[in-house]
C-alpha cells in the first residue's frame, strides 16, 4: 500500500475539474427511462396541485399557496444573489411534495466530514434529507452564483460528489459492529437558476473511497455520475418554474425522483440500510 504525500486536503465546495481530472470522474446524462426506469412521468401529487393552477402569487386564493409561490420568486430573484432563498424554496418543496415521510428531517447547510490524503476536511450540502439517524438520503447543492446552462454545470456537481464521499463516510461509521456497505448510491439535486432541478445518482464505492480519503497510489478507479437534464423548452431553462407552462413539468420530474428515491429499487442501490 502506498500513499501520494504531495497532494492536499481540499474541501468539498472547492472541488472542481482538477478533481474530476485526478479521480477519473465523469458525468453521464441518461434518458428518462435510463435515469428514472419510466417511460412516462408521473403526475404530480394533490399537495402541490394548487401551485400548478394559478400564474404567481398575486393570484392565490389562500395563504398555503401564496406562499409557496412567494418563496419560489424570491428563489428565482435571489439565484444570482448570497442569501438563503434558493435553500428555503427546495427544503419547503420537499416537505409540500412528500420526500419527508416518516422520521425523515430535511437540513440545511449541514456539513459531512471526510478524508482526503489521509487528513480530515468538509463538504457542506445546502439542502440535505436526512434519517432518524441524521444518515444521508438526499444531497442538495443550490446555484447561488449565476447562471449556467445544463452540462456546464462543474462548479457544482464535483462538490455534490465530495458531499456524496463525506455521505459515504458517514454512513459506514455508524455501521458500527457490522460489515461496511462496498458501494452505496445517493441520489442528489443540482438546483439552477434558482428553481430548475437537474437529477443525479452517484455511487460511491469502498475503492474509490479509499482512493480519496488515503490518496492510495497502488489503486486505480473511476467514476461515473449519472444525470438527467428535464426536457423543457431551452428558451426558458433561466425561468425555472416561474413558468406556469413548464412548472408542472418540473415538478412531474421530482415526483418521479421521489418515487424512485422510495422504491425498493433505490433501497437497492443504499445496500438495503
Amino acid at each position: 500500500m502506498s500513499w501520494d504525500m504531495r497532494q492536499q486536503p481540499k474541501p468539498g465546495e472547492e472541488w472542481s475539474d482538477l478533481e474530476a481530472a485526478r479521480y477519473n470522474i465523469t458525468v453521464k446524462p441518461q434518458s428518462l427511462a435510463e435515469f428514472f426506469g419510466v417511460q412516462i412521468l408521473p403526475d404530480i401529487p394533490q399537495s402541490v396541485e394548487d401551485i400548478c393552477a394559478v400564474e404567481d402569487k398575486e393570484a392565490a386564493t389562500d395563504d398555503a399557496t401564496y406562499n409557496t409561490l412567494h418563496l419560489m420568486q424570491l428563489a428565482q430573484e435571489s439565484a444570482e444573489g448570497t442569501h438563503m432563498a434558493v435553500d428555503c424554496f427546495i427544503a419547503h418543496l420537499l416537505q409540500r411534495m412528500g420526500f419527508v415521510e416518516g422520521r425523515r428531517l430535511v437540513l440545511m447547510g449541514y456539513p459531512w466530514q471526510f478524508d482526503m490524503v489521509g487528513r480530515n476536511t468538509h463538504a457542506f450540502t445546502d439542502v440535505c434529507l436526512v434519517d432518524e439517524k441524521i444518515l444521508p438520503i438526499l444531497l442538495v447543492r443550490t446555484d447561488k452564483r449565476g447562471c449556467r446552462l445544463p452540462g456546464q454545470t462543474h462548479i457544482l456537481e464535483m462538490p455534490l460528489v465530495a458531499a456524496a464521499i463525506a455521505a459515504f463516510r458517514e454512513t459506514n461509521d455508524a455501521r458500527h459492529l457490522r460489515p461496511r456497505l462496498d458501494k452505496i448510491t445517493f441520489p442528489a439535486i443540482i438546483m439552477e437558476f434558482g428553481t430548475l432541478p437537474m437529477f443525479y445518482k452517484i455511487c460511491i464505492s469502498q475503492q474509490f473511497w479509499e482512493v480519496v480519503s488515503l490518496s492510495r497510489t497502488d489503486l486505480t478507479t473511476s467514476m461515473t455520475v449519472y444525470c438527467h437534464y428535464p426536457q423543457v423548452d431551452f428558451r426558458h431553462l433561466a425561468d425555472g418554474m416561474m413558468r406556469l407552462e413548464t412548472r408542472r413539468e418540473l415538478l412531474r420530474y421530482m415526483e418521479a425522483f421521489r418515487q424512485l428515491i422510495m422504491s425498493g429499487e433505490m433501497n437497492a442501490m443504499f445496500g438495503c440500510l
